[in-house]
């Protein structure tokens, strides 16, 4: 069997891998190794086939986990607290309750159907105190408004045991109830 220069086409002797007219090297194709010639071609499949297939695949993988990273990036900063007042709140403050009102009264007028006990009445007896309890309860809805003053009336009767500064106790209070009665609303939701 005959070899021929694969690039100017001339008739190799055998045992001689070079060209003798232009001098290019040719392996003879029947003296290599079966594994040799297997490598040579899955080499070019590679090159020809799979590198760009892969670089492609790569390419588009990364442009996918940018844009999930900006689109993630987004979502959460467009997540922005909600900073809205109700007219009830600017009502409350531009009139607020007579000062000789009744503090459980005035309460249960400006929240009706509330059940204000003694103790947390006597805690927001002035008017401006009363305007603060007003303003933590109209965010709520019935049922939480008064499951939030009858825990607030049990903490007061703890801090007034143990003589704690009822003021310091019920701020705390009203911060630790609020954000679990956030909580279980988006929770319900």
């Amino acid at each position: 069997m005959t070899n021929y220069c694969s690039k100017c086409g001339t008739p190799l002797t055998d045992g001689n891998p070079t060209c003798p007219r232009c001098g290019a090297y040719e392996a003879p194709v029947g003296n290599q190794p079966l594994g040799e010639q297997l490598n040579q071609d899955l080499g070019k499949v590679e090159r020809t086939y799979l590198f760009p297939a892969f670089r492609l695949l790569a390419f588009v993988s990364m442009l996918f986990i940018m844009l999930g990273a900006v689109w993630g990036g987004y979502t959460y900063l467009s997540l922005t607290p909600d900073t809205a007042i109700d007219y009830k709140d600017v009502k409350v403050h531009i009139n607020p309750p007579p000062a000789d009102e009744d503090s459980a009264k005035a309460i249960e007028r400006k929240l009706k159907g509330l059940d204000i006990p003694a103790n947390v009445a006597k805690q927001f007896k002035s008017e401006e105190n009363r305007n603060i309890l007003v303003g933590w309860l109209q965010r709520l809805d019935k049922e939480q408004r008064q499951d939030f003053v009858y825990n607030l009336a049990e903490i007061i009767d703890s801090a007034e045991k143990n003589n704690d500064d009822l003021k310091t106790v019920i701020n705390a209070y009203k911060e630790i109830k609020l954000q679990k009665l956030v909580r279980s609303d988006i929770e319900c939701k």
